[in-house]
């Protein structure tokens, strides 16, 4: 037997390592693509997989992709792994460039397609209409439009056929134009309203996020263009920044959870093919980033077309699914989030003359940065003595370890031992410290006892 022996020392130190790794911001639950080796035979490297969506069908999930492969259809999945189900029925569906290119589902499972025409002037733009997983499509939409405009990229619904809240939206390639078809016969049939677009013209591959169900407004994204936030009439509200989303991407989800409110997107392209997963609910201009996942693979999406949805788990999280054309498919879980803020009094240490707020600067490190670097820095924006940071998207249930430095010219002033620990809530929470629990200022005073004998 061979023997080996391994220091105490650097077994405490390797357990000390493992023990501080944080959870990563979402899990991945399958992914079948290109990058893996694992793109299914259902889809091809000839661009006709654009479109797909998630839904739920008298109890059961289902993911819906539409295919061009060999001939004109929608797969039925299974969102448990992405394996192959069967088909729709599509009987009777013709007419368009292509005749079917995405495909969405109501909040009551009932099913909704389209065709793409690149001139909707003389070729109809058209929606079919499936009640179930098992029926026969009807047409809901045959809309000629008023001019010579590409409809069919992408659609999106919101709402329920049921109680007539459900609303389609269908945005123009390169146009300021945006379709929105409302119901008042649960669904079978559909009357349009042209929106006009504030700004000009978007880009190709145009997508619409609703807001949630009478909720005036929605997203929009197209290539080439920033995700915008419109009113309801079409005037631009906002823009996520290219810092959080780049213009290189195209199909957007939209979640509202309470006050929480989440913005998917898609992007395509180089060392992309991948998910977006972005906070906006402090409004679309101070977007957040929360991850970004793995590229699907490597294989030339010249459309720049792809597509996401998400389910909402029981227990808050959500579960995000992603096509990318021509690279494959992935379901992603996310977590629970705990953002957290750090205010540090200063005065003490300042009055001591152990820190000064001109030439020194205050940073926390910790096992969340590798108790390296100065990027996590607190600012005194008010000049009170309380230095403070906020720092998001930690997972709830970790435990983070960290200490606050004070950077002088040439030498780093750290805390003593031992290191600060908080287990972290969902959620938002606010933590007050000293730096170095150093609360107390002591002064000399001189004292004259008078005793009388």
């Amino acid at each position: 037997m061979k023997k080996v022996t391994l220091s105490f020392s650097w077994l405490i130190a390797l357990v000390a390592i493992l023990s501080a790794q944080l959870s990563p911001r979402y899990t991945t639950i399958w992914e079948r693509s290109q990058a893996k080796s694992s793109l299914p035979t259902y889809v091809s490297t000839a661009n006709t997989e654009r479109g797909f969506s998630y839904g739920v069908f008298g109890g059961e999930e289902r993911l819906l992709l539409v295919s061009r492969l060999g001939f004109p259809k929608i797969l039925i999945l299974n969102p448990i792994n992405g394996d192959s189900l069967g088909t729709l029925d599509v009987t009777g569906v013709s007419g368009g460039t292509f005749v079917l290119n995405d495909v969405e589902v109501s909040d009551d499972g009932i099913i909704y397609a389209c065709n793409l025409t690149t001139n909707a002037n003389t070729t109809a733009f058209k929606v079919y209409r499936w009640a179930s997983l098992t029926s026969q499509p009807t047409v809901a939409i045959e809309f000629t439009a008023p001019s010579a405009i590409r409809l069919g990229d992408m659609i999106s619904v919101v709402g329920r056929a049921s109680d007539n809240t459900l609303t389609l939206y269908a945005a123009a390639a390169s146009s300021d134009r945006v379709y929105r078809f409302t119901t008042t016969d649960n669904g079978n049939s559909f009357t349009p309203t042209e929106i006009v677009l504030s700004d000009g013209a978007a880009g190709t591959v145009p997508c619409i996020a609703p807001k949630a169900p009478g909720v005036a407004g929605f997203y929009h994204n197209s290539a080439g263009r920033n995700i915008k936030e419109y009113s309801e009439t079409g005037t631009l509200l906002g823009t996520v920044p290219g810092s959080i989303v780049a213009t290189g991407s195209t199909g957007i989800d939209y979640i509202e959870d309470g006050s929480r409110k989440f913005m998917i997107a898609f992007n395509y392209g180089a060392g992309n093919e991948n998910l977006r997963f972005v906070d906006v609910t402090d409004g679309v201009g101070n977007a957040r980033l929360v991850f970004v996942t793995p590229s699907l693979g490597t294989n030339s999406n010249v459309n720049g077309t792809g597509d996401v949805g998400y389910k909402k788990n029981p227990d808050g999280t959500y579960d995000l699914f992603l096509l990318g054309t021509n690279n494959g498919l992935a379901r992603y879980r996310t977590q629970k989030y705990a953002n957290i803020t750090f205010n540090v009094n200063m005065r003490v240490k300042t009055i001591k003359g152990l820190f000064n707020p001109a030439n020194d600067t205050l940073v926390v490190r910790g096992n969340f940065n590798n108790w390296t670097g100065n990027l996590d820095r607190l600012v005194d924006p008010d000049n009170d003595s309380i230095y403070t940071i906020s720092r998001n998207y930690f997972v709830a249930g970790d435990t983070i370890k960290f200490k606050f430095v004070i950077v002088k010219s040439g030498s780093d002033i750290w805390e003593s031992d031992p290191d600060r620990s908080i287990v972290l809530a969902e959620g938002n929470r606010t933590y007050n410290f000293y730096f170095d629990n150093d609360s107390i200022l002591t002064t000399q005073a001189q004292v004259t006892f008078n005793v009388n004998m």
